[in-house]
């Protein structure tokens, strides 16, 4: 794929089987070897984007119209904690109890910085479409909405300062606001 042909749209309903699918194919590895696990990373990094701010998500569509990417963000931070308590959580429980614990750690790292960097977003393209331009044009998306409801940075959360992601992100403009244990950062980008 030609970077001059990557489309970037906004999200539509239709969508969410694309994004659960691009969600369960850019997991961990050990993830993918149990079903529950798999459908519970959907559950942790996708599910409340697309039911509860789907207004706020930006697809890259190939020449079909198909996604193989998307960025995703929730831009009220205090909602997003409260709903994944009161509805996520029980979705969660039944299919990877574990994850609850390792979800409340990650609230409690993103809680660190949400006041803020309210706009906190995923991102996630299929491995053939990725080093193509798409997550730049994903971002500036997501960027140039943000911008024109008034935000004034973008935040997420990096595992890991060796991963490829971070270096993407460095390179795109982001700057580290926070460190935690194990390696692990919190990046912002100023609009």
């Amino acid at each position: 794929m030609e970077n001059n042909i990557i489309n970037i749209r906004k999200y539509r309903e239709s969508d969410k089987p694309y994004l659960r699918h691009i969600c369960k194919e850019t997991a961990w590895e050990n993830y993918k070897q149990d079903e529950n696990k798999l459908e519970g990373v959907c559950v942790m990094f996708n599910d409340y984007f697309t039911e509860q701010e789907p207004e706020h998500i930006w697809v890259a569509v190939d020449k079909e119209d198909k996604p193989f990417g998307y960025v995703i963000c929730n831009t009220d931070y205090v909602s997003y904690k409260q709903a994944m308590r009161d509805v996520y959580y029980p979705r969660l429980r039944e299919l990877s109890p574990e994850d609850i614990k390792f979800f409340d750690e990650f609230l409690l790292d993103l809680d660190k910085v949400a006041d803020y960097h309210p706009a906190h977003f995923h991102i996630d393209i299929l491995p053939e479409y990725q080093r193509l331009g798409c997550g730049h044009k994903l971002l500036d998306a997501l960027a140039r909405q943000l911008i024109s409801e008034g935000f004034e940075t973008m935040m997420l959360y990096a595992y890991s300062r060796n991963s490829i992601g971070y270096s993407f992100y460095i390179k795109y403009g982001f700057k580290e606001i926070y460190e935690y244990d194990n390696n692990a950062v919190a990046l912002a980008y100023y609009l």
